[in-house]
């Protein structure tokens, strides 16, 4: 999916990739949005749509690099495969897997706004 060529790097290389690209961004997000809320929703309900801006814009830009799986050389020739082709063994496990999410987040959903329902009874 996203057409790394055989990797060369150390595995303290890739430590410090793993904790400075995604643990710490990851760690630092959590505690802005704490710190915000705790000042203002309103400052917190900016940064939220900022996040959701800036993922949205992100997901815009690399969207054809999403849809196909393959190698970097089959994507820049126009080769790699759809996750919807039949010839693609992952399609069928990541469309499942989405199906799966989906009915989850629906479950999940209803679960909150009936308990929602009885706690405003109450």
């Amino acid at each position: 999916m996203y057409f790394l060529e055989e990797p060369n790097q150390s595995w303290q290389v890739l430590t410090y990739l793993l904790v400075f690209f995604y643990y710490f961004p990851y760690i630092l997000g959590f505690f802005l949005g704490y710190e915000l809320k705790n000042k203002s929703r309103f400052l917190w309900g900016c940064f939220v749509f900022g996040l959701l801006l800036i993922e949205i814009l992100l997901i815009f830009e690399l969207l054809d690099r999403y849809r196909v799986i393959g190698t970097r050389e089959e994507f820049l020739n126009g080769t790699a495969l759809s996750f919807l082709h039949p010839d693609n063994t992952m399609g069928l496990v990541m469309n499942l897997c989405t199906v799966i999410l989906i009915l989850d987040y629906v479950f999940v959903f209803y679960k909150y706004k009936r308990e929602a329902r009885k706690t405003l009874s109450l």
